[in-house]
């Protein structure tokens, strides 16, 4: 089995400093806006969620409704044969006005994490998609900050893929998805 891009960018995500009822509790938010978000994405009736959670869905639709033109894939389970790796990107659309494809990873936190960038430019490798970005919603439900990583994708893809080998090195003799 290849590893997902959020194993081989674990040991980078420290969660250390977070209580664990903190940590499930985020975890089960974001997981609840994901599936929102992808049943939105994909043209489906969207259950209300529970008042702490609405606000992010309300922040993701406000810029969703105001920017995407198509939606290509939703939460599709893509694997690189090549490089050996897979990932589950959150979406692949079209923004109004550009025919590029974007990769877009919905993130719930108020700030930038640095394993953003290599794992929206693996993301992006998978989709083959022309930019990648982090949409960070907000629980007011207000506009979300856009963190476009185009820029560095290079850099950001060369760095996923030093991670990945280190995680092979480390794991070659291990059975681990």
């Amino acid at each position: 089995m290849t590893p997902s891009v959020t194993r081989v960018l674990s040991p980078w995500a420290d969660f250390s400093a977070i209580r664990p009822d903190v940590l499930e509790h985020a975890a089960e938010r974001g997981t609840a806006v994901h599936v929102a978000i992808a049943t939105y994405c994909q043209g489906l009736w969207v259950p209300a969620l529970a008042a702490e959670r609405q606000g992010y869905f309300d922040s993701f639709r406000r810029w969703f409704d105001r920017y995407v033109r198509d939606v290509g894939n939703v939460e599709q389970d893509l694997t690189d044969t090549e490089y050996g790796f897979h990932g589950h990107p959150d979406a692949y659309l079209r923004i109004n006005g550009s025919d590029d494809g974007c990769l877009i990873d919905w993130k719930t936190p108020a700030t930038v994490s640095l394993s953003w960038r290599p794992q929206t430019a693996a993301y992006r490798h998978l989709t083959g998609a022309d930019r990648n970005m982090a949409i960070r919603l907000k629980a007011n439900g207000g506009m979300p900050i856009v963190d476009d990583f185009s820029s560095t994708y290079e850099q950001d893809f060369a760095l996923f893929l030093n991670a990945l080998a280190v995680w092979k090195f480390f794991n070659q003799d291990k059975k681990e998805a």
